[in-house]
This record gives structure tokens, C-alpha cells and sequence, in this order.
């Protein structure tokens, strides 16, 4: 079976390069004043991305391949050199548990590899293997639980001459519980664990989070009766860097917060065409000026899913 999704869209964001907010920071106790491009900047992106999905049955136990690509491209109408682009690959195999006496259970073990490129420049290759089981606990509640090992490889240039100081692994776990309210409501709770091993100690950290999520299905009166999505997920994760970043702070770590909420409205349209409008906010909290930061964004995007 080959499916796939492709989607157009446009963002507006308050910070678009993720810079700080201030004008001024304290570098090794030094106060310096942030030129215009350092300092968080507003700006608007368009941008369009697709996912094409193979599946192939293996058998009459359930148990199938699974390969896709995906593809994405941002273009700033003036951040130039936060335009990105990346693409991904992902094969693997779904085994049913059902032989095993689990129910409706399954697991899945895959490969992937992908690339980036940031500003117009090659940026980040990497490669890995990811790992999921997923167990109903009842026809109305799932749990699923995740692993994912990557190998990171940055790639330095003359914008980012310590790029490769990030080279390393990063390790993902994390665990979900999926729940249905009602027919038309769902809700979802998580927690998550990141590991990433760098070069350079400043760029090593670990970073627990949680993340929340409810969903509510509705007909608007004067539609023909294709439901509405609409749906508020929130996070937070903690950062702990194994060592300082002597150019900011020679004596202490790295340590933040980061917050995030986000809305998003989905809008069937005729056939497979659908219309998202999202709204949300975002803030990281730190004992590093250069990464305390915040912004909010408004998107429109146009999916047609095949």
C-alpha cells in the first residue's frame, strides 16, 4: 500500500532565529551589546514538505515492511540564514504480538538516515536506529514506548566554525499513554528522556521532559458533517549540560527550562484536502542570556493526504 501527504504552508514567528530577547548579555561577567542580527528577530516563512509511505504485508499474521521518505523546505522572507531544508528515510518492519498472547500489541524496529541543510549550507547528516512497542490496555486506552540511538554529524563552515563540537550520539526514550474520552474526545500524557553525548562537554546534556496533549472532534453546525479536529498539546524539559561554554560562561553549565503550548485547528476540506490553522508559544528559560529566549507563531498550512 503507498499513501502519502503533501502540504503547503506559511508561519509568522516573533523569533524566527531563536535569539535572545535583550539587546544586551553577560559573557564571562562582561556586559556586550548583540548586534541586529543576534538578537531575536520577527519574521515570516513559507514552506512545503511530503511524506510518501510504503507497506508491504509479510505473511497472514499482520506482520509487514514499512519504508518512507520525507522532505521539507522553509524559505524566510529576510532570515536567510534560517532557512532549512532536510530529507529522511526510515525502513523497518511491524511485528504483531498477537502469537505472543499480547492482543492487538505490536513492535517495530527501523533504520533511518536522513540529512539537513541550514542557510543554504549543508548542515547535519545523521544515521540510527529507532525501536516502538505499542500495547492496548483496554479497547479506549494504548501504551507505547519508544527508543531511538542517532549518530550526529554537523558539519563546520565558516558561519559555524564549531558546528562539529556537536558530533556525537543522542539517545531518545520515551513512554505515552493514549486514552479515549469519549467518541469525540482523546487525550494523551508522556514523558521523555534525552541523552546526547558531544565532543565538546558544553554540547553533552541530558534533558527529561513531558509533554500533554487533548484532542476534541466536532460538526460545526452548517458543514456537511466532516468532523473538525481540533487540538492543545503543551511541554516542558529540563537541560543539564555536562560542562560550561567558555565563550559565555567559563565557570557554570548551561542549565535551562523550556515551555511550549501550541492550538491547532484542522479543517476538512472536499476529498483528501484539509486546512490547519495553529497558534502557539514557546520560551526556554536559562542561566545563559545568549539562551533565554521566546516567540509565538501563527501558521496556515494546506495538507492533501493520498
Amino acid at each position: 500500500r503507498l499513501s502519502g501527504r503533501m502540504t503547503l504552508g506559511a508561519l509568522y514567528n516573533s523569533n524566527a532565529n531563536s535569539g535572545p530577547n535583550g539587546r544586551f548579555v553577560t559573557l564571562n561577567g562582561f556586559e556586550a551589546r548583540l548586534d541586529d542580527v543576534a538578537i531575536g528577530t520577527a519574521d515570516a516563512n513559507s514552506a512545503i514538505s511530503g511524506l510518501v509511505e510504503l507497506t508491504q504485508p509479510l505473511g497472514s499474521e499482520g506482520d509487514h515492511l514499512e519504508a518512507s521518505l520525507s522532505g521539507r523546505l522553509d524559505s524566510f522572507a529576510n532570515r536567510n540564514d534560517v532557512s532549512a531544508g532536510a530529507i529522511d528515510m526510515r525502513v523497518g518492519a511491524l511485528m504483531r504480538l498477537d502469537r505472543f498472547g499480547l492482543g492487538n500489541a505490536s513492535a517495530t524496529l527501523s533504520a533511518i538516515g536522513g540529512t539537513s541543510w541550514l542557510g543554504g549550507g549543508p548542515n547535519l547528516n545523521q544515521i540510527g536506529l529507532s525501536a516502538s512497542l505499542d500495547i492496548p490496555l483496554s479497547q479506549s486506552t494504548l501504551i507505547s514506548a519508544g527508543y531511538t540511538l542517532r549518530y550526529e554529524d554537523y558539519l563546520a563552515s565558516s558561519v559555524r566554525p564549531r558546528a562539529d563540537l556537536r558530533d556525537g550520539l543522542r539517545h531518545r526514550t520515551s513512554l505515552a499513554l493514549y486514552h479515549s474520552l469519549s467518541s469525540d474526545w482523546q487525550m494523551m500524557a508522556g514523558i521523555n528522556l534525552t541523552r546526547k553525548d558531544a565532543i565538546a562537554a558544553s554540547q553533552s546534556y541530558w534533558e527529561p521532559g513531558v509533554v500533554a496533549g487533548l484532542s476534541h472532534r466536532f460538526s460545526p453546525a452548517g458543514t456537511d458533517g466532516k468532523p473538525w479536529t481540533f487540538t492543545l498539546s503543551t511541554a516542558a524539559s529540563l537541560r543539564n549540560s555536562d560542562g560550561p561554554d567558555s565563550m559565555v560562561n567559563a565557570a557554570e553549565a548551561q542549565k535551562g527550562v523550556e515551555l511550549s503550548v501550541q492550538a491547532t485547528q484542522s479543517i476538512p476540506l472536499k476529498d483528501q484536502l484539509s486546512l490547519q490553522l495553529s497558534a502557539g508559544y514557546r520560551h526556554v528559560f536559562s542561566n545563559y542570556d545568549t539562551r533565554t529566549h521566546g516567540g509565538a507563531s501563527l501558521g496556515v498550512s494546506l495538507s492533501y493526504s493520498f
